[in-house]
């Protein structure tokens, strides 16, 4: 099956009144639409209108989650980094480990945790409006294995800054089964 894929940068609160977006090729084009952003509570208010008004016009829509924010700084520099340079004469086999573990103590230490709030009402918006709920953050921890995927086997990034996937990060999500079934699901 193939699918065109299109980017319309916008603030969600401000999607109603965007007329660019509603009458953009991107928005009338398209049958699939996937809203994915840094949400924030006027995101949360804006929702369900905004939800409403496209699936209304016969498209198919998807929430993204919100991913969750690790240390990093929009021009790169970020929690792995710190870790390379704390612990650079480690082995690099341990190095991958100490990474992706200390990216999963991150991820599950409370005060660090901004966005299961926000998820857990995207969540319930999806059920109440019967739409897909996409998981971008599936698979990405492993509770088993206390592990986080921020690096490969040889030290290349996942992540480039706060959450943004670099290539490498993409190509390796891409590749998760957990992934391509969920992206399937919306899809078809």
């Amino acid at each position: 099956k193939t699918i065109g894929v299109a980017r319309y940068g916008s603030q969600i609160a401000k999607l109603l009144n965007d007329e660019n977006f509603w009458s953009s090729a991107n928005y009338s084009d398209t049958t699939h639409i996937i809203i994915s952003g840094r949400y924030d509570t006027q995101d949360l208010e804006a929702l369900p209108k905004i939800l409403r008004k496209i699936i209304s016009e016969g498209k198919v829509v998807s929430i993204a989650s919100r991913i969750f924010e690790f240390p990093g700084e929009a021009g790169g520099f970020n929690m792995i980094d710190s870790l390379v340079f704390k612990h650079g004469d480690l082995f690099k086999y341990g190095l991958v480990s100490l990474i992706n573990e200390a990216y999963f103590a991150y991820s599950r230490n409370p005060k660090n945790d901004t966005v299961t709030y926000i998820n857990d009402e995207l969540f319930e918006l999806a059920a109440e409006l019967e739409i897909f709920w996409f998981d971008r953050m599936l698979g990405f921890c492993d509770e088993v294995l206390t592990s986080c995927s921020a690096v490969s086997d040889e030290l290349e990034k996942f992540i480039y800054d706060y959450g943004h996937l670099t290539l490498a990060g993409a190509q390796f999500t891409g590749q998760r089964q957990e992934f391509v079934d969920n992206l399937n699901r919306f899809i078809n």
